[in-house]
């Protein structure tokens, strides 16, 4: 099964991406751990193309990738993906699980974040959320996706959606809970 996830910046994408991949025991990947260096310094999309290229083919029996990245592989990961959720919260609800987010982790590397890049909650992180990641131009792949792959795409609008679906997605025979 590969499983790629997009959606807004603060809207859970790293968070459900580590709870499927541990329920279905599949390689995971966050764009953002191949995307920046220490101090979220950028990588060049040379760089992150020929990382995410590596990953797919190691992995091609199945993955969960999270994160958006349209000009890295973009299409070919939708195209590839059995399954894509679209998180597509309000700019608000996003706001506030990135601000808590970065209470939670202040100082520290989140399991999502690259090695090197601490966690933070700056005026221009607070306003990609709100305003730049939101303009028509920016969620242009989006709309895409939910014309070209609608039959394959889950589109959640809110947590209590999203945790719905994970209480009802079926679990594999081979995990077994104690």
């Amino acid at each position: 099964m590969k499983i790629a996830i997009i959606g807004f910046a603060g809207s859970g994408k790293s968070t459900l991406a580590i709870k499927l991949s541990r329920i279905y025991n599949l390689p995971l990947l966050h764009m953002d751990k191949i995307s920046f260096y220490p101090n979220w310094v950028e990588n060049t999309n040379e760089e992150r193309i020929t990382l995410l290229s590596k990953f797919l083919k190691e992995n091609s029996d199945g993955w969960i990738i999270d994160g958006n990245y349209s000009k890295v592989l973009f299409d070919q990961r939708m195209e590839e993906a059995d399954e894509i959720i679209f998180l597509k919260f309000n700019r608000f609800t996003c706001y506030l699980s990135a601000r808590k987010r970065a209470k939670m982790y202040k100082g520290k590397n989140r399991e999502s974040a690259p090695e090197g890049c601490e966690e933070n909650f700056s005026y221009s992180f607070r306003h990609w959320i709100l305003i730049e990641g939101r303009r028509k131009r920016r969620t242009r792949k989006f709309n895409q996706v939910l014309i070209e792959h609608k039959d394959k795409t889950k589109v959640f609008k809110n947590r209590r959606q999203v945790n719905k679906y994970l209480e009802i997605i079926p679990i594999p025979d081979a995990i077994v809970y104690n």
